[in-house]
C-alpha cells in the first residue's frame, strides 16, 4: 500500500499515531530484546509463540 497509494498510507499512519497519542489504542508488547538477539526474535515470530509485539532495543 505504501508504494501503490502513498497518500492513503500517510493518512492511515497519521490516524494510527493520533489514536496512539490519545491513548485510544495501546500496543501489547510481549517482550523487549536487545538488537543483538534479532535472530531469536525472528525465530520466535516464525514459530508463532509471540502474542503481541517484539521490541528490539539499541543500547542499554
Amino acid at each position: 500500500m505504501r508504494r501503490a497509494h502513498p497518500d492513503w498510507f500517510r493518512e492511515d499512519l497519521s490516524t494510527l499515531f493520533g489514536l496512539l497519542a490519545q491513548g485510544r489504542i495501546v500496543p501489547e508488547v510481549a517482550q523487549v530484546l536487545p538488537l543483538a538477539e534479532v535472530r531469536e526474535a525472528h525465530r520466535m515470530i516464525e514459530s508463532g509463540e509471540v502474542l503481541g509485539k517484539l521490541v528490539l532495543r539499541v543500547g542499554r
